[in-house]
């Protein structure tokens, strides 16, 4: 089972191009699969295609060990792909795959964007640029809503948790929280949560 490492960032929904962008990405696993044995050791089944909208990389090739196995992601930046269509369709994808066939070829000890990478790139149809040299918005997503939790402190002074805090103090892995003017509050001191727009 596809197991994705990216944890924040992920776009889910549909955009332009996504079904060329996810057949071209396919179609080089492909090409790669034909030319370099290896890949078999990474079924289409377990390699996850993620799209993303954050930062100003174009795309990653990611690897984790996850119970004692390698588990590899291929991820492309959304804002890429809609403001350079034909670079990343061109180079960022075989880019990409490239450090996968890589990895599994040569190993982890391989310098990223190295001579065999060159090479495994451009027998994948890309120029093997290490980087490209298109403007993206360096940006984070934000919650809208912020939840706190409002707490009344043994001097009587109302006290503001951030989810977290709250959630440590009601299961049980947090006995008390406090502060020099309100005091400490328990579990029981809860009164109501309140919304803050950011």
């Amino acid at each position: 089972m596809a197991h994705i490492i990216r944890k924040r960032g992920i776009v889910t929904k549909s955009f332009p191009w996504k079904a060329e962008f996810l057949a071209e990405v396919w179609a080089c696993i492909e090409r790669a699969r034909v030319m370099y044995p290896e890949m078999s050791k990474v079924p289409n089944r377990e390699l996850p295609i993620v799209f993303f909208d954050t930062g100003t990389t174009a795309g990653y090739h990611k690897v984790r060990k996850v119970n004692h196995k390698d588990v590899h992601n291929l991820e492309f930046n959304t804002q890429a792909i809609l403001l350079n269509w034909h670079d990343m369709f061109d180079d960022t994808i075989p880019h990409e795959v490239a450090h996968l066939v890589c990895y599994l070829v040569h190993g982890r000890k391989v310098p990223c964007h190295g001579p065999k990478w060159k090479r495994i790139a451009i027998n994948l149809g890309g120029t093997a640029k290490r980087t490209h040299d298109y403007e993206l918005e360096k940006c984070r997503k934000r919650r809208k809503i912020a939840s706190t939790h409002i707490y009344r402190g043994a001097k009587g002074v109302d006290l503001v948790l951030t989810q977290i805090r709250h959630n440590k103090l009601q299961r049980g892995k947090m006995k008390w929280y406090g502060t020099a003017t309100a005091g400490r509050v328990y579990k029981d001191d809860y009164i109501g949560l309140k919304e803050l727009q950011c």
